[in-house]
């Protein structure tokens, strides 16, 4: 539950309104308590797992070794901020894939309210050439999975790269 979203207030039950008072009162309290997730934030997790080698091809979580996994890397980092990714097969499943990502009219992100396509890119927003996919994290600066490890370098603004073809979304609550 998110700013801007109606809080449900539901009484039923053998107590009435008094379990129907205190569970909603329990919810609003939860959402207050949230912090709004900022691109900072996303940034700030990304960069904190340079070097681990968690999401790498070699790496033998998730998947296993050999598998691209970069996918997962933006789910754990989103979900860790606070957030939330789009998830496959009616909203449950493993996260949507890197090619959802590089789809710039993706049911998946454009149906979601914290997701928006934009061109100019920030801290924090994911950003997908459709074989790749990172975060943005400095002046022309990503953090994404290498191929051993966590890396942070210039891809996507690399000499021969222009951002402008790649895709940008930009997590909004």
């Amino acid at each position: 539950m998110g700013w801007g979203k109606k809080l449900k207030i539901q009484f039923s039950g053998e107590d009435g309104w008094g379990s129907a008072i205190s569970q909603n009162m329990s919810q609003l309290y939860t959402m207050l308590q949230k912090k709004p997730v900022t691109g900072d934030m996303i940034a700030s997790i990304a960069e904190s797992y340079i070097g681990s080698e968690d999401w790498s091809i070699a790496s033998s979580s998730g998947p296993g070794p050999g598998t691209y996994k970069a996918h997962l890397f933006i789910e754990d980092v989103i979900d860790q901020a606070g957030g939330s990714v789009p998830k496959k097969w009616l909203g449950i499943g493993g996260p949507i894939s890197i090619e959802e990502w590089a789809n710039p009219e993706s049911p998946f992100l454009v149906d979601d309210e914290n997701w928006k396509r934009v061109t100019k890119p920030k801290e924090g927003d994911v950003v997908t050439d459709g074989k790749h996919i990172g975060f943005i994290t400095g002046y022309r600066t990503t953090t994404h999975p290498g191929k051993k490890k966590i890396k942070q370098d210039n891809w996507g603004f690399k000499p021969g790269q222009s951002i402008d073809k790649f895709i940008i979304w930009r997590y909004v609550n």
